[in-house]
């Protein structure tokens, strides 16, 4: 009660505040846990509309995290409205959701709360081709043809210091190709991504596709779709784990210690060797790309196979541990899964699962699937997945 009269008292002196999406979002979360789900539906809608949405409409919006305030408040809102009763609003709201962030996490459960594979479009305009303006990029462009790296970059370095300040994503578009080719990946990974967010409908059809698949790429391909057959998995579920824990870089190494395509480390892999019959791993090992995903897929599988098929205990037992997950399922008993990722007490894990269940989607679409089928119904509790 302390909670609720503070946020309510916040709420009603700063009609303006950068805060104010939080707070509303913070009220309805007290109401929705404290079992009041129409007065929480009326919070996350007003959250819903105070809510950043810097790529609202546009085709792809939500694999961006600063788009995730939105997309949860509309999905928050929908699942009020649901537990209210109210399902035929709680469906428009997830309608709205798919319709105006279709690659996002919140998607991805509002697809297993519709339990249909409703069909994902991401339109847009499609004018002519044309190249980038700045002129920047014509002489970094000219640089690199020189093979003068070093001055190609430093012509981009004022472009780089603040891409979303950029008004052209045909700039963008042009930088991110241009760093692709001075083996700057994640660097032209970031840049594709913010063109095709907030730039779509100035791109034409086939600017968007590159955009998108730079955005997106898919190293070892060969290698990542073998490990994850071997383990009946899925294998844009791997590229997008791999793009969020080393964006694939084959001998990336965390601070933890972790080293490799999927970030493994030492027990982790150590059981991983044992359990395949391999050699124990050394670094060297875990920076060989087959190596490193023989043991990473087999991983996965056995955290997937221990929390019963839950893809979202997995994820959140594969960056903080299986020990902490089960502390939370104890801490937390019967809640639905897409309540308990909101809790978790680790920002870096609720960031983690939300990001690479949204590169999942994004890979499923951008090379020829269906999203909405990895996650299931989500009306599941914790004694049904593991624990």
């Amino acid at each position: 009660d302390e909670a609720r009269a503070f946020l309510q008292t916040f709420l009603l002196e700063y009609p303006v505040h950068p805060l104010r999406p939080q707070g509303l979002f913070l009220a309805g979360w007290t109401e929705y846990r404290c079992g009041r789900p129409g007065a929480a539906a009326r919070f996350f809608s007003t959250a819903a509309t105070e809510a950043p949405r810097q790529a609202g409409a546009e085709p792809g919006g939500g694999t961006d995290d600063r788009l995730v305030p939105a997309a949860r408040a509309i999905y928050w809102a929908s699942r009020a409205q649901e537990d209210a009763g109210r399902r035929d609003e709680a469906e428009l709201g997830y309608l709205t959701l798919l319709r105006l962030y279709p690659l996002s996490y919140y998607a991805e459960l509002a697809h297993a709360r519709l339990g249909s594979a409703t069909p994902l479009r991401l339109e847009g305009a499609a004018p002519a081709t044309v190249e980038g303006t700045d002129r920047r990029l014509l002489w970094a462009q000219q640089a690199l043809y020189l093979g003068w790296r070093q001055e190609a970059l430093a012509e981009l370095a004022p472009l780089l210091a603040h891409p979303e300040g950029v008004d052209s994503g045909r700039d963008l578009l042009a930088a991110a190709r241009l760093l692709r080719h001075l083996g700057r990946e994640a660097t032209a990974r970031h840049l594709a991504r913010i063109a095709v967010l907030h730039h779509a409908p100035e791109l034409g059809a086939r600017e968007r596709e590159r955009a998108w698949h730079l955005a997106f790429p898919t190293p070892f391909a060969g290698l990542v779709e073998a490990a994850a057959g071997r383990h009946g998995l899925s294998p844009w579920l791997l590229f997008g784990l791999v793009l969020r824990e080393s964006g694939f870089r084959r001998c990336a190494t965390s601070r933890a210690g972790a080293v490799g395509l999927m970030q493994l480390t030492g027990p982790a892999a150590a059981d991983a060797a044992r359990d395949l019959g391999l050699p124990a791993p050394t670094r060297d090992r875990l920076c060989e790309a087959t190596y490193n995903l023989r043991l990473g897929t087999w991983h996965l599988r056995k955290l997937l196979s221990h929390y019963q098929g839950s893809l979202i205990l997995a994820l959140a037992a594969y960056n903080a541990g299986p020990g902490w997950v089960d502390r939370w399922l104890e801490r937390m008993p019967g809640w639905d899964l897409d309540a308990f990722v909101e809790e978790i007490p680790f920002e870096e894990t609720r960031t983690y699962v939300r990001a690479v269940i949204s590169a999942m989607r994004a890979y499923t679409w951008i090379y020829g699937e269906t999203p909405g089928t990895q996650l299931g119904r989500l009306a599941l509790d914790h004694s049904r997945s593991g624990g």
